[in-house]
């Protein structure tokens, strides 16, 4: 992320996991990105994202919530209109009170539909959210869905990058890295 002619304060958060593909009885399943779409929204108490195409039952949605306001609000669930039961993988605040979030799960119900993803903050907030869906993914639920991860912050008033630095050596063979970046700076021009 580069910012050109930025004259605020950006707080900038990365985090980067890896989560578990096929277990060795399903060996053949690849995991594969199906799709993705997101936004973001200024003052709201809850932002809801529609998937472009229907999704497919045992792929798997991996959501990012980007969650600002002064009084340190965060993202308290994130759920859809199918019901499929959504994890929180990670949550951590920058020095701004930006919080990044990572939800994930299974898509259980809902398949050969659009459901609509819906993350809400703790208080009326500015908001952004990414679904992506991927397929060849472990389907159970919980937080042993991801092997390793690691995440870091950091603060710009002019062009900068912010890294989440290397995740520890994965421990099984065909395992999906995923890498989030948020920012606080949803005015800001990119390059």
């Amino acid at each position: 992320r580069v910012l050109a002619g930025a004259t605020v304060l950006t707080v900038l958060g990365s985090v980067s996991l890896v989560v578990v593909g096929a277990l060795p009885a399903r060996a053949a399943a690849t995991p594969t990105f199906v799709q993705g779409t997101g936004r973001h929204a200024p003052r709201t108490t809850a932002l809801a994202v529609t998937p472009a195409f229907n999704v497919t039952t045992g792929d798997r949605f991996i959501v990012e919530v980007g969650v600002w306001n002064s009084a340190g609000a965060t993202a308290s669930r994130v759920s859809d209109s199918a019901g499929n039961s959504y994890v929180e993988l990670l949550h951590y605040k920058a020095s701004d009170k930006t919080e990044l979030s990572v939800w994930t799960a299974p898509i259980t119900t809902g398949g050969g539909t659009r459901p609509v993803v819906t993350a809400q903050p703790t208080s009326t907030a500015d908001v952004g959210e990414i679904v992506l869906e991927y397929s060849g993914l472990l389907p159970g639920a919980g937080a042993a869905v991801v092997d390793q991860m690691a995440h870091a912050t950091g603060s710009t008033k002019a062009a900068a990058t912010v890294a989440s630095g290397p995740t520890p050596a994965t421990t099984t063979a065909n395992e999906l890295a995923v890498g989030f970046y948020g920012d606080s700076g949803f005015q800001d021009t990119l390059v």
